[in-house]
């Protein structure tokens, strides 16, 4: 039940193809007693309008062109006491009782200001189910949306904090409106004002939240990681669909620089907790990751993994034995992978008399160093856990001076040093990582002290690291993905830093390192090397160290840092020294200058043909799945074309699968609904009979054959308006024509 009065703003500009749809899934699913329903034309020239104007549950404001946030601003003013709900008119409401689930998630917490919903693709993909930004990863699309790309089904619904949501659904309380005010028309035409506006109301301490048991399709234009080249064609699609996308984000990003003080691309995240540590914008990476350890020596696991290296085994047990710090702060994880050459028998005579407490797992294969690894750490419950390698050699100071790094930088996740080489060389094997523009580590040179330094870093090699416990929590375990070696530790530091922790670097402690396991110099080793390299770009993408160094280099304090000196300042303190103050309005500095261009709809709509040309030449029993690749290529980019859904349900028809075909025949008829209504208008007022005759042929022709094969013969000649025609025909209910019966 709806307890408080709602408005609800459509913001329409040239959706034709889906506003009918939109407005019948605010209409039909509704309680209206306590609505007032606004749809805002900004500016359209497509004929969306004539399409609603005779809607008399709603009421229309239009206008020329103003983008997103001016055209919304327009409405504020009027709310009154009411609550607020953003849709656009390119989506369509799933779920039933999407209204009560937003007012009663709202109201659940009084700290909840702004409540998002799980946005879906036409293929049942999600979207978005919210946004995070203010972590390591800042602005980056293939990190940006949680759970994008994932199939609907296979993710839970549940109620999450996010930094923002899409403006493109969501609910927003009224109280919460009234203390951030307007959204920022500086954001012109569209793009980044609902996550601006998030920000705002994170700052005035509101809480924002996405409900993934609301749903809506988004019939969107979006590039998917599925999406199939079509050679030139496709690189003159995404410039038609993309660009003018880029650029005006590009222009966004930089007044967003200006007036929150942070690069949202390459963020520091810092110099944001200094900003904004006392409130909700720091909700995801401020005190919650801040070390709280009141103790000198916090008590830390070593955790070791060993595969049939028994003598460098014994060698860094030696060392490890020698360590100075309290030997009751200290216990030993040891996975044996399952090994062959005596280790097994040493192990158990460790964990019988060794100075410090040592457990041991046996594992009877080599399930690889992460899984291993993983064994180890959850077996334990210090607060500091490190890993190991079993072919190092640690000096006697290497955990105290590890250690000491959390209690200066706070937000430190993990810490590691300088690795030597094992020879005579006195030979660095590698200090900190600099992944970009190129690689550097002070690789292979003569030891004089260059990498004596603290730093923050991007990547520390595996073979000693330290952990605080809380990363594995808010992080994750090895992604045993990458066994059974290489690849392992860059992959798990990644999320580290994508969580919001440091890395930091201490050059003052040496390790050796042998290099005993790993990769060899076998194919099967070199393959397995550049397989792991693959799946870390696969999984993170191919700029991710860019955009890692990119945050270190352009933040306040840079790469080398000095620790005897207070870097990270209270957040009040640090508030003062913001260029706006932002109790008063901010002062708009950027002009609307961005050229919004509109896409050549022509253009748009060729080259999506030619996707759909692939499909059916490949329409072929044992080419089904090509054909569905192509249809679904064709779908991502121009969502609600009743064509491609169309044909993707028949030819998952034809491929037997019964849940997908089921779900495209309900989004073609949804929006096809608005379109069949329109053709039965045009029967009734049919003075030449030619609908009449149209209908009369389709029966004759059902007594011989089946809707689908009709419907078949149309798109496999290319004729996809008609065939869109015969199935609005097929369904409006008239004479005796029925598709489908459920």
């Amino acid at each position: 039940m709806i307890r408080k009065n709602i408005t609800i703003l459509v913001y329409l500009h040239n959706n034709r193809e889906t506003v009918e749809a939109c407005l019948n899934s605010i209409l039909n699913s509704a309680d209206r007693a306590k609505l007032k329903i606004f749809v805002i034309d900004d500016g359209s020239t497509d004929g969306s309008y004539d399409l609603i104007k005779n809607y008399n549950e709603i009421e229309i404001v239009q206008h020329g062109f103003l983008g997103i946030a001016k055209s919304v601003n327009q409405l504020l003013p009027y709310l009154g006491d009411d609550d607020l709900v953003r849709i656009n008119a390119d989506v369509v409401i799933k779920s039933e009782d999407w209204l009560e689930q937003f007012q009663s998630t709202a109201y659940s917490n009084n700290e909840i200001g702004i409540v998002g919903a799980r946005l879906l693709l036409a293929d049942n993909r999600i979207e978005s189910d919210g946004r995070n930004f203010i972590t390591g990863l800042g602005y980056e699309e293939r990190h940006l949306s949680l759970n994008a790309f994932m199939r609907n089904e296979d993710c839970k619904t549940q109620i999450v904090e996010v930094d923002s949501v899409s403006s493109a659904f969501c609910y927003y309380k009224n109280e919460t409106i009234k203390k951030t005010g307007l959204f920022d028309e500086n954001y012109f035409p569209l793009y980044s004002e609902d996550d601006d506006y998030c920000i705002a109301a994170r700052r005035n301490n509101s809480s924002v939240v996405s409900n993934s048991s609301i749903q809506a399709y988004h019939f969107i234009p979006i590039k998917t990681p599925t999406d199939i080249p079509l050679g030139e064609n496709n690189k003159n699609f995404e410039s038609i669909l993309f660009d003018g996308q880029k650029f005006i984000q590009a222009e966004h990003f930089k007044y967003w620089k200006i007036k929150w003080g942070w690069d949202l691309k390459y963020p520091g995240l810092n110099l944001i907790r200094e900003l904004y540590g006392n409130t909700k914008i720091c909700w995801n990476i401020g005190d919650t990751l801040r070390f709280k350890s009141k103790e000198e020596f916090p008590a830390v696991d070593i955790c070791i993994v060993t595969c049939n290296n028994l003598p460098l085994l014994k060698r860094m047990m030696e060392s490890l034995f020698h360590t100075d710090y309290p030997k009751e702060k200290i216990k030993v994880y040891i996975t044996d992978n399952g090994s062959k050459d005596g280790t097994v028998e040493y192990l158990n005579q460790l964990s019988g008399g060794y100075f410090f407490e040592v457990h041991n797992e046996f594992l009877p294969i080599n399930s690889g160093v992460a899984y291993g690894l993983n064994l180890a750490v959850i077996k334990g419950k210090a607060e500091l856990v490190a890993r190991l390698d079993d072919d190092i050699i640690l000096p006697a100071n290497w955990l105290k001076e590890l250690v000491k790094i959390f209690s200066k930088r706070p937000y430190c996740g993990m810490t590691g040093p300088k690795i030597l080489n094992d020879n005579s060389t006195n030979t660095i094997q590698c200090s900190d990582f600099r992944m970009f523009p190129s690689y550097s580590a002070h690789e292979n040179e003569i030891d004089n002290g260059q990498a004596d330094y603290i730093s923050r870093t991007v990547h520390i090699k595996g073979c000693c690291n330290l952990y605080r416990r809380d990363v594995f929590i808010n992080c994750g375990l090895f992604d045993i993905r990458f066994s059974p070696s290489q690849f392992d530790d860059p992959d798990h530091q990644i999320a580290v830093l994508a969580r919001g922790y440091e890395i930091i670097y201490n050059g003052h402690v040496g390790v050796i390192h042998k290099i005993n396991s790993g990769v060899n110099n076998s194919y099967a080793g070199l393959s397995n090397m550049q397989a792991n390299q693959h799946k870390l770009y696969g999984k993170w993408g191919s700029n991710i160290y860019e955009i890692l160094d990119k945050s270190i280099e352009f933040s306040f304090e840079g790469r080398e840092i000095d620790i005897t000196k207070q870097t990270i300042l209270p957040a009040h303190e640090a508030a003062q020294n913001l260029k706006y103050n932002f109790t008063e309005e901010f002062i708009r500095t950027t002009k609307n200058t961005v050229d919004y261009k509109m896409v050549n709809k022509h253009e748009y709509d060729s080259i999506v043909e030619l996707f759909l040309a692939n499909a059916v030449w490949l329409y072929k029993p044992n080419s089904l799945p090509g054909t569905i690749s192509y249809l679904h290529t064709a779908l991502s980019q121009h969502p609600s074309k009743i064509a491609t859904i169309l044909f993707l349900h028949l030819a998952y028809l034809r491929l037997g699968d019964s849940n997908k075909a089921k779900h495209f025949k309900i989004l073609v008829d949804i929006l096809n609904r608005a379109n069949a209504g329109r053709i039965l208008d045009q029967i009734e007022h049919d003075n030449s009979g030619t609908l009449s005759d149209a209908i009369s042929k389709i029966n004759i022709q059902l007594e011989h054959h089946t809707a689908e094969e009709i419907l078949e013969r149309f798109i496999l000649n290319n004729q996809f308006v008609k065939a869109e025609m015969i199935y609005s025909l097929l369904t409006i209910g008239s004479s005796n024509i029925v598709l489908y019966k459920d």
